[in-house]
């Protein structure tokens, strides 16, 4: 939420406006208390563009904006692009931890793992050598976003 240190004050931490990427706020984290114990679109939390959704949730099977249980994260809800963002194009397993899968590299992910659009980034981390990660990413873990 900080920009990967874009965002804040040099003194130390204060209140800021959350770091936006394509619309989606939070991403990859915890969404459910935040956006009311509802699924799918979350402007309030989540961003414009983004979605509070669990992969294989049964109640996200009804909403388009969670792929009907096809996006979102494996261990909880999550804040994640909607799939009706045409953002989502080109991006695979959003927000799901990619550091494995992507041989323990960060930025444009070999494996595809990530899809042919995607990145495995760290908020902040700053490991990735091709410049894909910018400041986007998961604040606790390398995930899955779309490359800048």
């Amino acid at each position: 939420a900080c920009g990967g240190g874009s965002v804040g004050c040099e003194e130390g931490h204060c209140c800021t406006t959350a770091a936006t990427f394509n619309g989606v706020e939070n991403l990859g984290s915890n969404c459910y208390g935040e956006c009311d114990a509802k699924t799918g679109a979350c402007p309030q939390f989540c961003g414009s563009s983004g979605a509070c959704c669990k992969r294989g949730f049964v109640d996200d099977f009804d909403d388009p904006a969670c792929g009907h249980g096809s996006v979102g994260c494996d261990q909880g809800h999550c804040c994640v692009t909607s799939a009706l963002s045409p953002r989502r194009a080109g991006l695979q397993n959003e927000a799901a931890n990619c550091h494995s899968a992507c041989d323990g590299r960060a930025g444009k992910c070999q494996t595809q793992f990530c899809g042919s659009e995607g990145a495995c980034c760290k908020k902040g981390a700053g490991d990735d050598a091709d410049g894909k990660c910018g400041s986007s990413g998961c604040t606790d873990e390398h995930c899955c976003v779309h490359e800048v």
